[in-house]
């Protein structure tokens, strides 16, 4: 048994008999979980807002959760704070 097997929705055999994990097993579990959870950041593109709501579809299908939802129009400004935070690109 490995720790990359304990995971919710897996099935584990221990001493022949199999186990499907459900839930955490406790609160302190769960907490410490989703503390650890990667986090990454979807940016899309002005002419593919109409179809935002299938691309947030596609992502919960292939098990993602949407945590932080936000929808900003960038300005210049932000572009550049964005892609390059120590200001040492001269254009983009």
């Amino acid at each position: 048994m490995t720790p990359d097997k304990l995971f919710i929705g897996n099935s584990i055999t221990i001493y022949g008999r199999t186990y499907k994990i459900t839930e955490f097993a406790d609160t302190s579990t769960k907490e410490n979980y989703h503390s650890r959870k990667e986090k990454t950041l979807i940016i899309v593109k002005p002419d593919a807002m109409a179809h935002c709501g299938k691309i947030m579809t596609e992502i919960q299908d292939y098990g993602f959760q949407l945590t932080r939802v936000l929808m900003l129009k960038f300005d210049d400004d932000m572009v550049r704070a964005f892609f390059d935070p120590r200001g040492q690109k001269k254009d983009f």
